[in-house]
């Protein structure tokens, strides 16, 4: 799955397709579908990837039972849904008010890390220069800068 993440962000759509496969052929065997706890953003890339190489209506159905399983089953399990990336499901569905919903929430949780990995995939095109995702970026800057003092004012106390 991380191979055909990869893939993704380097943007081998063909290649990230075959390892997604690979990693993950229940997927798209509509009777056998085993979720764990962290997967389905997974699941939203790869739905991505089949949807813009010609396998829409299997990228769709994989990415309705992803983000079902997001919104119903997770979110009865966990009070911070926002730390599995689910704006990757809502970018993939064409969301873009759920996903920046997630990230606002991400950033009200200080669930701050990866995204400078995660935005650079190609569903965040359709956020990526809005002015609300451009102010959760600069904030998040804003909150690492301000950990960072805090940490260099620790290490200078420490040296004393």
């Amino acid at each position: 799955m991380y191979a055909g993440f990869v893939e993704l962000l380097l943007g081998d759509l063909d290649r990230a397709k075959t390892l997604f496969q690979s990693a993950t052929p229940d997927w798209l065997d509509s009777n056998n579908r085993d979720y764990t706890y962290s997967m389905q953003y997974f699941g939203c890339m790869f739905s991505w990837v089949l949807i813009n190489t010609g396998d829409e209506e299997k990228g769709r159905q994989l990415l309705q039972t992803n983000t079902a399983f997001l919104d119903e089953t997770l979110s009865a399990r966990t009070e911070h849904v926002d730390v599995h990336k689910p704006e990757i499901c809502y970018l993939t569905s064409g969301d873009t008010e759920k996903a920046l919903q997630s990230i606002e929430k991400q950033l009200a949780h200080n669930h701050l890390e990866d995204w400078d990995i995660y935005h650079k995939l190609p569903m965040y095109d359709l956020i990526r220069n809005l002015p609300r995702f451009l102010a959760a970026v600069e904030e998040r800057e804003r909150i690492i800068s301000e950990q960072r003092k805090i940490i260099e004012n620790m290490n200078h106390e420490g040296e004393l």
